[in-house]
This record gives structure tokens, C-alpha cells and sequence, in this order.
């Protein structure tokens, strides 16, 4: 038998301390000549030692109660892998018997892993030989009387090991986590303490935590997804919802910055007299722009809501400044209408007006809802596409999208993006057809299902995003796509991504009202019937005559292409120059001469599509 008390990799003082552990250590009662009761001066005195033993002077308790030890610690390749690479690190408590024999009371998990891996020591504290009884109440207390770490606690724990000193690379080494899985936890770690004790109940990995980091400045949005997760929903929409939110405030914020580096008066309201620049013209009878408004003296701005991204222009005094109302060439003025230096009259119905105003609010909340949704959704199907076979399911629904051209796979096949596809298999753009053809033949014939459907779900997001108010039913427009996307979304839903509120609605063909009970569980919702809803300004034909202000309408944003955000899923880099254009929600003159057309050849048509914008 070999007990040594040199400090070496696997000495448990040495490890949390920096310090050599003695080789004999006393724990003594306090040298009080009258002790406090009879029980405590009964007390026995226990001298414990701390040291290396090796493994082979060491033998298993013949009552240990782990039936399957040597199954369990062979399945556990954590443990044998942390074991083999830095040794036992907490030390097992051993019964030293008054012929020196060594008996194990806890701790027989680690000495078998240490006996599989080939550790020659294990730290130990040595006790002498007592009642049989007290071994099996100390078994009971190392496995069964206390608490393992919560996914916060361990974060934390890797957070301040890297603060510590100890680098990433050698917490993986030592744990037997992954690298990814290090760095994700350290993050997590990172966070402020009342965003851990936020989610510190929720069963939640690394990655999810790690995900709050940018929200752990603002409290009030991570109590919202707290709240929204405690109802029942789901994290990845109620997170993305606030990181939409806070993008959205973040560019209202820069726009406003913008503004007032320029020089340019932001108001409030637009006050009697003021008209939109877009409503007037110069001298010349040439139509204002926000340019060549900009010196008038009456140039400001309306102050945009946050969720906007659009900015109206008016002019303070027009007929002081020279302006005259503009008169397209398509309208003429309409009987009745005011002049350019007048505003329209209020609305005599307070009631509509708060029902308007409500309507504008509600779209407002449903469009930052179907921006976050389809953030979740390009998550889902970045996982997705990374797999190496095709569920039945989704073949399935590849062929039928084939076979029946579907709407967003004709759009798409009218339009061949090899840059798109070649970024969606993770190649440098430059090599796209070339790149793609060696792709395809070197893929296998199960790896060649997915990529088709990577096609497929590029050209589903792509037509979806085509049309920021696609989620609207009841527009007076593109009733193919919105039933196309509708179809994909719906399908989403039955291969493991979970359904947002707002997406339920649309795939349900039902208008949404917000994330209320009904439209989270989708209980006795009537379908859609037909009927159109409350109108938008922003997909409102303009037929004020020229010289009235227009209301300021709700914009619709730029955005990154879902096919690039679909490629980046599989790990692409996105090509910054290929950017798409704002897209009218509105019918133009070349979707009715297209309509026309389709009804004299007798061919079907999407008359009512909403225009596309070649990119």
C-alpha cells in the first residue's frame, strides 16, 4: 500500500487552491473544558488523512449498492474521457482498517473509471474503520442528498473557470464538453445575475441562454419572454420577437440621429396649412422630392413611429414658400378638394377614428410578429437542411411542389438564382454554376433529396417575402401566393417547427388579432370567410386630389432576401450586393395589362399577384 501526500494534476487541495495538501490533517472539537451538552462532549474525535493511493491498494465496499457499476461507468464516456485526460479530481473517502487494508465507502464510480482509463493514483480521504451501518448512510449522502447543478449554475461555473484564467480550449479538455458547447456556456455564464435567476427554473440549454445576451441590458423585454414562455409559448418566437423590437427601435433611433444632423425639424403632428411634399411642386409644376425640398424653410418631418422606417416630409407654409399643389398626369382634381394651404378636416367620428387608430396598431403588432416568425423559421430551417437524408415527409411534399409547379416554384424556375443555390451548399460566391454542378455529383443520392428541397423551401421564403403584408387575408391581391404560403407554412408545422400565433392564423386562413389564447392554440377559430378587413393606408389607392397631405402610410421595409437568409442556414456566406427592393403591395398598370391578357389568350393567370421586383 502507497499513501503519498506530494502534490500532483489530481490532488484536490492543489487543484482548488494552488496549494500542496498537507499529508495529515486533525478535525478537532473546540478545546472547551465545559462542553455545551453531554451529546457534544460525547463526540468522538475524527483524524482524516489526504493523499494519492494507488489504485491497486484500493478495494470496491462489498456492500456497495451499485449494482451496475461497471455498465454505468463504461456507458459514461464523459466521465471516462475526463478520467483518462486530467484524472480523478475529487477525492473518494476511504475506511482504513487496523490491518492497513483500504476500502472504498464512496466514490466507487470514480475508481472503476480510474481503473479502466489506467490512472495509477486517486486522491483519497483516509478515516479509520468504523460501524458498518455508518458506510451505507454515506453512500446515501453522496448520491442521494444533494443537488446537481442547474443549466444557469453550470454556466456560471464555466463563466468564471475562463475568467479565472482557465481558456476555453482547456475547460473542454477537461470537462469533455464540446468546444461550441464551452463557448456557448461561457456566454450564458456572462449573464447579468437577475436575467440568470429570470430563467434559472427553466430547463433550458446553453445555446438558449447565450441567445438573451443581447436583451440582458433591458429587463422589461426579458420578463416579457419570460412571461410568454411561462403562458405556454415557445422561446425561440418570444425571443425574436424582442430582437425585432429592439432592431426596429434601433434604426428609429439612427433615423432620427440622421435627421437631426441634417438639419431637419421633426414634429409631432402636422399642424393647419402643412402638406405633404410629395402633394406639391415647384414653379415649374414639377413634383417636390425630400431633396429638393430640403432648403425650403418650411421643410420638416413627421415624426415616424418606431416600428416605421420611412420618414414623411411636409412643407410648414406652402403658399408662403412658393408651392403650388401637384397635378399628376394620371388624376385630375377631384370636386370639393382643399388647396395647398389648407389640411383636411377632422374626423367627426371619434369612434372610428379610435377603431382606425386601434386597426393601424394592430397591423403594426402583427407585422413585427411576422418579421420575428420568419426570423424563428429561417432558424428552424437552418438546422433543417443540414441533414444528410430527406424525411418522407418532406420528399413527399418536394414531388407534389414539383409536380404541380407550384406558384413559388414557377416564380422561382422564371427566374434561376445559381448565386442563391450555390450559397445555400456553402460555396464562395464566384463558383456557382460550376461549383454546383461538382457539388451535385459529388453528393450522395440521399444528400441530392436535400438539396432539391433546399430549392424548394428558397423558393417558398423567397415568393413569402415578396409581399411584407403576405400574412394579411383579405387583400385585394395576390391570392395564388398568399394560399402558396400559407400551404409552406402549414407543412413547416408538421415536420418539428413550431407554429408561431400569427403563422397558425395564416396557415389557417384566418386574420390575426394578436397572440390571445385563440390564436395560440388555434380552439373553434372560424376560418377565413372572405371578408376584407379594416383597410391599411399603406395598400390604399391614392385618390385624394393633389393638394391634400396624405396620412402618413406604413411603409414597407428592405429586407435581406429569406433565399440568402435560407442559404446562410447552411452555412453560407450571403452576397451583400444582392439586395432586393421594397416591393408595392399595390396592383400595377403591368398586373392588369397582364390580366387582360390572360382573359383575351383564355390562358390562367395570377392576375392579382402582387408585382415581383427582379433582383
Amino acid at each position: 500500500m502507497t499513501i503519498t501526500a506530494e502534490p500532483s494534476s489530481t490532488n484536490v487541495d492543489e487543484a482548488t487552491t494552488g496549494q500542496s495538501a498537507p499529508a495529515t490533517t486533525t478535525s478537532q472539537q473546540d478545546a472547551d473544558p465545559a462542553p455545551a451538552t453531554q451529546e457534544a462532549a460525547a463526540t468522538p474525535t475524527i483524524t482524516a488523512r489526504i493523499g494519492n493511493v494507488k489504485v491497486e491498494d484500493l478495494s470496491m465496499h462489498p456492500g456497495n449498492t451499485r449494482d451496475d457499476l461497471d455498465e454505468s461507468v463504461r456507458a459514461d464516456k464523459e466521465l471516462l474521457r475526463t478520467v483518462k485526460t486530467v484524472g480523478v479530481r475529487f477525492a473518494l473517502k476511504v475506511k482504513e482498517y487496523p490491518d492497513g487494508k483500504l476500502e472504498v465507502v464512496a466514490g466507487h464510480r470514480r475508481l472503476r473509471a480510474a481503473q479502466i482509463t489506467g490512472r495509477p493514483h486517486v486522491p483519497c480521504i483516509i478515516v479509520p474503520a468504523g460501524p458498518l451501518a455508518n458506510d451505507f448512510l454515506d453512500m446515501i449522502f453522496e448520491n442521494v442528498y444533494r443537488k446537481n447543478f442547474t443549466t444557469t449554475e453550470h454556466a456560471l461555473a464555466l463563466f468564471r473557470a475562463n475568467e479565472a484564467g482557465a481558456t476555453p480550449t482547456a475547460i473542454s479538455k477537461i470537462t469533455g464538453l464540446k468546444p461550441d458547447v464551452v463557448k456557448r456556456g461561457i456566454e450564458a455564464g456572462s449573464l447579468s445575475t437577475q436575467t440568470r435567476k429570470t430563467f434559472a427554473a427553466y430547463e433550458w440549454d446553453f445555446a438558449q441562454l447565450a441567445a438573451l445576451k443581447p436583451l440582458d441590458d433591458d429587463p422589461d423585454a426579458i420578463a416579457r419572454i419570460a412571461e410568454k414562455v411561462a403562458n405556454g409559448g415557445n422561446f425561440e418566437h418570444a425571443l425574436n420577437t424582442e430582437l425585432v423590437k429592439r432592431e426596429q427601435l434601433r434604426k428609429h433611433q439612427a433615423l432620427l440621429h440622421k435627421l437631426a444632423a441634417n438639419g431637419v425639424q421633426v414634429i409631432d403632428l402636422a399642424g393647419p396649412g402643412m402638406v405633404a411634399v410629395d402633394r406639391l411642386a415647384d414653379k415649374h409644376s414639377r413634383q417636390l422630392t425630400p431633396d429638393t425640398h430640403a432648403t425650403c424653410p418650411g421643410h420638416r418631418a413627421l415624426r415616424p413611429h418606431p416600428n416605421d422606417d420611412a420618414v414623411r416630409y411636409v412643407c410648414a407654409d406652402p403658399k408662403a414658400n412658393g408651392h403650388r399643389p401637384y397635378m399628376s398626369k394620371a388624376a385630375a382634381p377631384a370636386s370639393g378638394t382643399t388647396t395647398a394651404d389648407s389640411t383636411p378636416a377632422a374626423d367627426a367620428n371619434p369612434a372610428k377614428a379610435a377603431a382606425d387608430a386601434a386597426e393601424q396598431a394592430r397591423i403594426r403588432d402583427a407585422r413585427i410578429a411576422w418579421k420575428a416568425a420568419t426570423k424563428t423559421r429561417m432558424q428552424f430551417l437552418r438546422s433543417y437542411l443540414t441533414r444528410k437524408t430527406l424525411p418522407r415527409e418532406a420528399a413527399e411534399y418536394m414531388v407534389r411542389q414539383m409536380v404541380m409547379c407550384s406558384n413559388p416554384l414557377s416564380r422561382w424556375l422564371g427566374s434561376s438564382r445559381p448565386k442563391v443555390l450555390a450559397d445555400l451548399l456553402g460555396m464562395p460566391v464566384g463558383t456557382e454554376l460550376s461549383g454546383i454542378a461538382q457539388r451535385l455529383t459529388a453528393a450522395s443520392e440521399k444528400r441530392l433529396m436535400v438539396i432539391q428541397f433546399a430549392v424548394i423551401a428558397a423558393a417558398n421564403e423567397r415568393a413569402i417575402d415578396l409581399d411584407n403584408d403576405i400574412w394579411r387575408w383579405g387583400q385585394p391581391y395576390g391570392e395564388v401566393a398568399r394560399a402558396a404560403a400559407a400551404a409552406w407554412v402549414g407543412f413547416l408545422g408538421t415536420i418539428g417547427y413550431t407554429l408561431s400565433p400569427i403563422e397558425r392564423a395564416f396557415a389557417e386562413h384566418r386574420e390575426y388579432t394578436g397572440d390571445d389564447a385563440s390564436a395560440a392554440t388555434g380552439d373553434d377559430t372560424p376560418e377565413h370567410t372572405g371578408e376584407r378587413p379594416a383597410t391599411d393606408p399603406a395598400a390604399t389607392p391614392d385618390t385624394a386630389s393633389a393638394s391634400e397631405p396624405e396620412p402618413v402610410s406604413q411603409p414597407v421595409a428592405t429586407e435581406t432576401k429569406p433565399e440568402t437568409v435560407v442559404a446562410q442556414a447552411a452555412g453560407m456566406q450571403p452576397d451583400a450586393t444582392d439586395a432586393v427592393a421594397p416591393v408595392s403591395v399595390l396592383p400595377t398598370a403591368r398586373d392588369r395589362t397582364t390580366r387582360n391578357s390572360a382573359r383575351r389568350t383564355g390562358r390562367p393567370a395570377d392576375g392579382k399577384q402582387a408585382p415581383e421586383t427582379a433582383a
